[in-house]
């Protein structure tokens, strides 16, 4: 059992810490912006490439249906 105490001065009081982090942001504005444009660009290009995908599923499928209906003898 380890019973060696850690530093003191190794943590830091919560009060400093929400100070660090808004001296970040005051820093670094315009980070969160960006990573959210980043996202949103991505999560767009996924679901255009879903909607495509889902398109060209449909196509084939009413296609399909065209084929079958051209077939069969009409009554």
């Amino acid at each position: 059992m380890n019973t060696a105490q850690k530093d003191p001065g190794q943590f830091i009081p919560m009060s400093d810490q929400h100070d660090q982090a808004r001296r970040h942001q005051v820093k670094f504005p315009r980070l969160m912006d960006a990573d959210l444009k980043f996202v949103a660009a991505k999560e767009l290009q996924l679901l255009e490439g879903l909607e495509a995908r889902l398109h060209q599923k449909l196509y084939d499928v009413i296609e399909i249906i065209r084929k079958v209906a051209n077939s069969v003898p009409s009554a």
